[in-house]
């Protein structure tokens, strides 16, 4: 019979290179269970990552007190091993001599184990695959640090607020947030990151590269999160869900603006007369009501919007397009706040009351011209005369006696 494989025992070899392992002592036996030790493998896995390639820059170094400084960056018995049998090439020299050198880029490497995670990067070899969803990858942190989205496992804990993250990159990049540094600098403008992946996406806007393209329409982009929300309008992905009504979005930003509705959230103040708004755009809109901004032209009329949305329902008046359909009757619609009215024909709805006589209408539009009858108010004013009117019909009358005084008079 043969034996059974410690599944412990085939992931410790994912990560170490070291051949003879020894055993626990028996006068210190491990009080850690099996899955204290599990959770306890996986982050020490993650941090050799990085303890490998931190080595790999601070061997550079011509100091001995450097070599000991290495020696104890690793997490576990199993790096400071592997940094113990590789002897150190210049704590006698001047100069760093090593036999650890990739063969494609000339990059040099502390441990033989970083050199093969290099050659699997240009091979493009992924032997580490994920039970879950498939996926590959060529590190077995990687894979580690990617099995966490399914477990929702976050072990990397920020010592300043208590957030939590999945890898200690996302730890590190968070604490930037507490500590205000920004490492990456733009060698063009001067501006500075946090993240080096910021820097990356920027820089190529002096640039002009965008490598990243959709495969459905052929539209390119800078950055590969602004593909991946762009394909979802192709796809018709929606990940991401409302908890309080269930609506769902394809883009989170979407989502918490979406939120707000259901909080009175409004953290966006006009500095001109201190209206608050649930969305900057929507503030960026209604800061052209004081400024008198219409940066919207029609191609076809030359009119003037100050929303781009209000330009594309115009449009749509002079190419035809009614792209609201209602399921009720068929009949399509230009707008769909056009569709909406429409659709209370069918369902009798009345929303808007009058305060004063309770009569019901179903248009915002037909209560306030009901409005004037009690108040007296003349919404209609003539551009000829300027006398005013309370009902359309009446001001269409007024304006036929202007023409018919034009026709007589000639």
């Amino acid at each position: 019979m043969e034996s059974e494989v410690d599944p412990l025992a085939i992931q410790t070899s994912d990560y170490t290179d070291v051949e003879d392992k020894k055993p626990l002592s028996e006068e210190e036996p491990c009080n850690l269970g099996t899955e204290e030790w599990g959770l306890k493998l996986a982050v020490t896995a993650e941090q050799n990552e990085l303890s490998t390639e931190r080595a790999a820059v601070n061997r550079d170094s011509n100091a001995a007190s450097d070599c000991n400084r290495i020696a104890t960056i690793g997490q576990s018995p199993y790096t400071e091993e592997i940094l113990k049998r590789e002897p150190c090439s210049h704590r006698h020299d001047d100069s760093f001599r090593s036999d650890i050198k990739c063969n494609i880029c000339d990059a040099i490497f502390a441990t033989s184990r970083s050199l093969k995670c290099r050659h699997r990067i240009h091979t493009d070899k992924k032997s580490f695959e994920c039970d879950v969803c498939g996926k590959c990858f060529a590190r077995s942190a990687h894979l580690i640090t990617h099995a966490r989205l399914h477990t929702g496992e976050k072990p990397f804990k920020c010592d300043e607020c208590g957030k939590c993250f999945s890898d200690a990159g996302g730890l590190k990049t968070h604490s930037r947030l507490h500590t205000g540094e920004r490492p990456f600098k733009c060698n063009v403008c001067g501006k500075v990151f946090s993240q080096s992946g910021s820097l990356k996406a920027h820089a190529r806007r002096h640039t002009g590269e965008r490598p990243f393209k959709c495969e459905f329409c052929g539209k390119c982009f800078t950055e590969s999160g602004n593909l991946r929300k762009h394909a979802r309008r192709h796809t018709g992905e929606k990940s991401f869900k409302c908890d309080v009504c269930a609506k769902c979005f394809s883009i989170k930003i979407d989502l918490r603006r979406h939120e707000r509705l259901h909080t009175g959230e409004k953290p966006f103040k006009c500095d001109v007369c201190g209206k608050f708004f649930s969305q900057a755009g929507y503030m960026k809109a209604h800061l052209r009501l004081h400024t008198g901004e219409r940066p919207f032209k029609c191609n076809f009329c030359g009119k003037c919007f100050a929303q781009n949305i209000d330009l594309r329902r115009h449009a749509r008046l002079h190419i035809g397009d009614k792209p609201f359909k209602c399921e009720l009757c068929g009949k399509f619609f230009s707008q769909s706040g056009h569709l909406k009215v429409h659709l209370r024909q069918h369902t009798g709805e009345r929303p808007f009351q009058c305060d004063v006589c309770g009569k019901c209408f179903s248009q915002k539009i037909d209560l306030r011209r009901h409005s004037c009858l009690h108040t007296g108010e003349k919404l209609f004013k003539c551009d000829v005369c300027g006398e005013c009117f309370p009902h359309k019909s009446a001001i269409k009358i007024h304006v036929c006696d202007h023409v018919k005084t034009e026709v007589s008079g000639e």
